[in-house]
């Protein structure tokens, strides 16, 4: 009966040195999800910065597109202008 209890107590002291090697695995693996997720906070911190960049961006251009347009739109009534006095239409009769 007493190699049974010995047998039984070397299964246990193994497997408690197993547990032993897991917990350091687990602190280690803890510490690189810490990691990571600083990078993370870090990357999504940069995401709303460009994303803000991004959206003052879009504002400067709509109002860009806007000053061209009527500045297209003025150039073409005054082309418009121009070519009817130059080439004035000539009027039907009806």
């Amino acid at each position: 009966m007493s190699d049974v209890s010995d047998l039984t107590i070397e299964v246990l002291k193994g497997i408690r040195g197993d547990l032993r090697d897991i917990r350091g695995e687990l602190k280690d693996l803890n510490s690189r999800v810490g990691s990571v997720d600083t990078r993370l906070g870090r990357v999504e911190s940069g995401l709303l910065e460009v994303k803000g960049e991004l959206q003052t961006l879009n504002k400067r251009m709509d109002s860009t597109l806007k000053i061209v347009g009527a500045h297209h739109a003025g150039l073409e009534a005054r082309v418009r202008r121009l070519e009817d006095h130059v080439f004035p239409r000539k009027r039907t009769k009806s």
